[in-house]
């Protein structure tokens, strides 16, 4: 069966995808990698999030998040994607439990890992000693063989040929 929208990655960008996909009626698909949430689960507090002035934990959050894209439709399913087609369409997907899927669109929201830099001989580690950055891209077909691609940093069209129309990257 070929999936409307499948879903790589489920931290916040992930399950946000989930949710606004799920309320449009395309029922997608979350794959959600080796587990539910991304760093975000991990945090202890987060105090920035909009809608809790008081704070809130990450897994709390992540639990309201995944109740919320599934209330709406969203299907969330605990599998590692290690292969991914977009030269044929529909796509097509491999994941580690040896599952294949195919999808019309697809949203990688994969995030990052964060990085621990090798420490000096100071006490305390340097400032940045964790570092992360958010990955968001949504794929989708065009009738001239063209995906377009959207990032939280900005909006701009990738080719399958690899050529860009983003004025700030090459191509």
């Amino acid at each position: 069966m070929t999936e409307n929208l499948i879903i790589i990655g489920s931290g916040p960008s992930g399950l946000t995808a989930a949710i606004y996909a799920a309320r449009a009626n395309l029922s997608p698909l979350l794959l959600t990698g080796q587990e539910i949430g991304g760093q975000i689960a991990l945090t202890a507090e987060v105090e920035n999030y909009p809608g809790f002035p008081d704070g809130v934990t990450g897994p709390e959050l992540v639990e309201l998040m995944q109740k919320q894209a599934q209330k709406f439709g969203a299907h969330i399913e605990i599998d590692v994607v290690e292969k991914v087609d977009l030269k044929v369409h529909p796509f097509q997907l491999e994941t580690q439990n040896g599952a294949t899927y195919e999808a019309k669109a697809l949203i990688v929201a994969t995030g990052a890992s964060p990085r621990e830099e090798p420490m000096t001989t100071r006490a305390t580690p340097p400032a940045s000693a964790s570092r992360a950055a958010s990955t968001f891209f949504f794929i989708r077909p065009w009738a001239s063989g063209r995906s377009a691609s959207t990032s939280a940093r900005g909006t701009f069209s990738i080719r399958l040929d690899g050529s860009s129309t983003d004025r700030n990257r090459p191509g």
